[in-house]
């Protein structure tokens, strides 16, 4: 055969899909290991119709887990983005909804073990992109994660078992810090506007801007944004000048060819009365904040799971845009009901009474096996 192959396996994880491997399976030589991951996904066409991706962000992904040595780790965990249309394999950030997959996947190949008549699982993973510990509570049903259930999460209809996700100590990841250049910078765009913004670094970097500083409501359709170029073309700007100024590209144009995938950028709105992209209305007074995310130069179609984590965190610091548009809560732990295109998330944020500092951040989400088999890449590629 003119191919070979490798063992893999394909699940959805909240509202991402992504190819996963074990990694005794993937091949050492990164040259090769990157070909793999370009060619399973199809990095090179739009239609992404020579591989398994779905032609978004959202579905263009890679997980590659094994057993551990860190203490208090069952397994680890690295994940990668791969460019669409772009062929480049992004280990920067990560994937806040791949998580939820992350440990059905530990727990459908073994490699945790399943006490007797267990209906539930905590797998700890060691998440090597982030060098954080991650906590995953897996509903099992004989000894394979279970897929069923009446758990509904924002951007998929059906329901499925509810897997409860917790990271400690968030923030600074990429960075160094949450916040590195403070709660709010002041930014110029198209030579003459000025704006604030707040980059926040939890799991995955992001940068939020006011709807009404680009020109919109926050209540814009998919359809109505996507005719509106200009827009896109200055988040990007301002996108690709946050990795600079942080570090995480060495110029505007390395963060426009290579560094896509972090930072991100999120437009954020006060509640505002809008329709989901399922024609859906959601009501101002159901959610406390607005949003919508640019991932990867494309408009999401809910929203990543690591922005949902940045904004719980930040809606906890004083003088951050998000803050500002949520206010003060009250108590030590906190819900933050956010309304993205598809639909409403809650997140829970626990905060350090005395130092005001949050200590964990945790979501509720579903993951489902898809399918398992072996995925061929050409030999004389």
């Amino acid at each position: 055969m003119d191919q070979w192959s490798v063992p893999c396996s394909v699940y959805r994880g909240g509202t991402s899909r992504g190819i996963f491997f074990l990694a005794k399976d993937v091949p050492q030589n990164k040259e090769k290991r990157d070909l793999l991951f370009m060619t399973a996904i199809d990095a090179w066409n739009g239609t992404q119709v020579d591989g398994l991706g779905g032609m978004t962000s959202s579905t263009s992904k890679v997980c590659v887990v094994g057993p551990s040595d860190i203490d208090g780790a069952d397994v680890e965990w690295t994940f990668f983005q791969i460019g669409l249309e772009n062929p480049i394999v992004d280990e920067k950030g990560t994937c806040g909804n791949l998580m939820t997959a992350v440990g059905a996947f530990a727990v459908d190949k073994g490699l945790i073990k399943i006490p007797p008549q267990s209906k539930q699982v905590a797998v700890n993973v060691y998440h090597t992109n982030l060098k954080k510990m991650i906590r995953i509570e897996v509903p099992v049903y004989e000894n394979m994660s279970q897929t069923t259930g009446d758990f509904y999460i924002a951007g998929v209809k059906k329901p499925g078992a509810k897997i409860y996700i917790s990271i400690m100590n968030p923030g600074g990841e990429n960075t160094g810090a949450v916040n590195p250049l403070g709660v709010k910078s002041e930014i110029v765009f198209n030579n003459q506007n000025h704006s604030d913004v707040t980059f926040s670094d939890v799991l995955n970097p992001f940068v939020f801007i006011r709807a009404s500083s680009v020109g919109l409501t926050g209540a814009e359709s998919k359809a109505e944004l996507l005719k509106n170029q200009k827009v896109f073309d200055v988040l990007d700007d301002i996108r690709a000048d946050m990795a600079v100024k942080t570090g995480l590209a060495r110029d505007v144009q390395e963060a426009k060819t290579v560094v896509q995938n972090i930072p991100k950028i999120a437009i954020v709105s006060e509640p505002i009365t809008y329709t989901t992209n399922q024609g859906t209305v959601v009501n101002a007074e159901d959610i406390d904040i607005a949003i919508k995310v640019i991932s990867m130069g494309k408009l999401h179609n809910s929203s990543p799971a690591s922005c949902m984590y940045n904004i719980a965190v930040s809606s906890a610091i004083k003088g951050t845009l998000i803050n500002e548009i949520i206010g003060d809560k009250t108590g030590g732990r906190r819900l933050v009901r956010i309304g993205h295109p598809g639909g409403i998330t809650e997140v829970f944020v626990d905060i350090d009474e005395e130092s005001g500092t949050p200590v964990s951040v945790s979501v509720e989400r579903t993951a489902r096996l898809i399918m398992s088999g072996e995925v061929y890449v050409p030999k004389e590629l």
